[in-house]
């Protein structure tokens, strides 16, 4: 693993004339191309929704870094090798560059999610092709997740820090869509037919019925319906590697519900594709191994499950805008509640059992 000193990165999207990388500088206040102090905020500088992006971002590097390297330590393809070591660089580079960043302002740092919490000894969890698809996976979250980060964001240097993220969440994404492509491994969104026309709607129908189908869906309701297959099949088959390892019979019995459910979900969006003869994902149960032995920490999978339950509601409710026929408005409803009962038991188990690591919060001030 390369050194980490939360100074620079190196983009391999920009070189110089002689062909060799071109580093790409963490923000500072002072210099932005050789930075003395890695730190970028004094005291007093970093608003709320600030801290809590970079309080976000660190917890799920951490817990992210843990995943890589239970990856790391099988025998992984020469040409992936790479990719995952740049994965776990940029995190670990996040993690330095918060860390100064939270000492300087005054902020506790995060404890996060220690390496010590995989089990090296444990046999792989999951066969490859699975580390590159979940990495394509995160990457992607990190797209959205770093977008939303820069946008609530003001102090110049956190904006520049959210930017280098947003780009280097943008240089995998790309890096593995292409490495899946070329193992023709790619789930790509259904083709559609293009129309010779351009039509207005002009008759309520178009919004359909809260009970059938009766109409053919948009490319916005597919593009919808396509994510959330995608997403569903890899976070079950992340819940099936981590129930059949988890050395407690309650974090075991949550993370099975989380399975069926995800079974679930995966099956009803299916069918909305299925009526109009359209080729959804295929789910990715077979690249988990075997493996029955304790790998991760109980609290970091417990962890990692509320995460992706978070992302899902939110992105149901996306869908939910973009499709204006009313079954599948009512179907992301129904969904949405399932999911959110699921979560909110989950986070109550965490709760109950001391595994919850608090945010920031304001001061109490009045009883």
């Amino acid at each position: 693993m390369a050194e980490t000193s939360g100074a620079t990165i190196t983009s391999a999207s920009t070189k110089l004339t002689d062909g060799t990388p071109q580093p790409t500088t963490y923000p500072n206040k002072n210099n932005h191309s050789t930075p003395p102090t890695p730190g970028v905020a004094k005291a007093g500088t970093l608003v709320s929704s600030e801290v809590a992006s970079l309080w976000s971002t660190y917890m799920n590097d951490s817990m992210s870094l843990c995943i890589m390297a239970h990856f790391a330590a099988s025998s992984l393809p020469q040409d992936f090798q790479p990719i995952l070591q740049k994965a776990q660089n940029f995190a670990n580079q996040h993690l330095e560059w918060i860390r100064q960043s939270f000492q300087n302002t005054g902020y506790p740092i995060p404890i996060g999610f220690p390496v010590s919490d995989i089990n090296r000894l444990a046999q792989p969890l999951f066969l490859h092709p699975f580390p590159a698809h979940y990495l394509y996976s995160m990457a992607r979250i990190g797209l959205v997740s770093y977008a939303g980060s820069l946008s609530s964001s003001y102090t110049q240097e956190v904006r520049d820090f959210f930017s280098i993220c947003l780009q280097e969440s943008s240089e995998l994404t790309n890096q593995l869509c292409n490495y899946l492509d070329q193992l023709g491994l790619l789930e790509r969104a259904p083709y559609s037919q293009s129309s010779n026309h351009v039509y207005h709607v002009n008759d309520r129908s178009f919004l359909g019925s809260p009970f059938h189908r009766t109409r053919p869906l948009t490319v916005l309701e597919i593009t919808h319906l396509h994510m959330n297959l995608v997403r569903s099949a890899f976070t079950k088959a992340l819940l099936l590697g981590f129930a059949q390892t988890a050395n407690d019979p309650a974090v075991q019995k949550i993370l099975t519900d989380g399975v069926h459910l995800f079974q679930k979900h995966f099956d009803t969006l299916h069918h909305k594709l299925s009526e109009d003869f359209l080729p959804a994902p295929g789910l990715l149960d077979d690249y988990v191994s075997p493996s029955d032995t304790f790998t991760f920490a109980l609290p970091l999978m417990l962890f990692h499950t509320s995460e992706l339950l978070a992302g899902a509601i939110g992105n149901y409710g996306l869908a939910l805008g973009a499709s204006p026929r009313q079954d599948i408005a009512v179907m992301y409803g129904k969904l949405m509640i399932s999911m959110g009962k699921y979560a909110k038991h989950c986070i109550k188990f965490v709760i109950d059992r001391g595994w919850m690591e608090e945010p920031p919060m304001v001061p109490k001030r009045l009883e």
